[in-house]
């Protein structure tokens, strides 16, 4: 006959071992949990900064989000108070474009939102959109000159005061990140710190 402290022995053992088995399963929920939570917020970080999310992206807070400028008015008024208009709003979208180079405008996203900013030519085949990691300067620069085309402000001579800067402004912008993107690859510095 087994002996009846023996079975007691078993039914504490088997009890510590199903508390033991609960704890773990509980530790592991909420390791999982935490991990969804750290994805969701990588994914939400990434989102904010890509131009192939659905919200445009957002420089220092909601109060700086870039508004596409296809949903925007276009403001009238006193040339400088335009130019300090379109100065905002260009610098809001190259903040948002994230750092190259250790300064904001990386030209590669600059390129797929440039619909956002400058709305003034047909995107239905998304003409200038660049992978956010492409290191590939010949195509960066097909796109670059394309793009450069449509903004250039002779181009947009007869239309209104407002688009006439904004077209200068955003020139401006992709001129400068394309220096930049120029100078980087050039140099091969793509993945070093020194240049990211």
């Amino acid at each position: 006959f087994p002996d009846k402290n023996a079975k007691l022995k078993n039914a504490d053992q088997k009890e510590k071992l199903e508390s033991l088995w609960t704890k773990y399963r509980l530790e592991k929920q909420q390791e999982k949990e935490e991990k969804e939570a750290e994805r969701e917020k990588q994914q939400q970080k990434a989102d904010s900064f890509n131009p192939f999310a659905q919200t445009p992206p957002v420089a220092n807070g909601a109060k700086n989000a870039v508004v596409p400028a296809r949903e925007r008015p276009e403001p009238t008024g006193d040339t400088a108070e335009l130019e300090n208009a379109v100065s905002a709003e260009v610098q809001a979208w190259v903040r948002g474009s994230g750092k190259f180079a250790k300064q904001y405008g990386d030209i590669r996203v600059m390129l797929s939102s440039l619909h956002d900013i400058f709305p003034h030519f047909d995107n239905s085949k998304r003409p200038f959109e660049v992978g956010p990691l492409t290191t590939e300067l010949s195509g960066i620069k097909k796109k670059y000159h394309k793009a450069s085309r449509v903004v250039h402000p002779d181009r947009h001579v007869s239309k209104g005061e407002y688009t006439r800067i904004l077209a200068a402004q955003v020139q401006a912008a992709l001129s400068d990140a394309y220096e930049r993107f120029n100078r980087g690859a050039r140099f091969g510095y793509f993945g070093t710190s020194d240049f990211m």
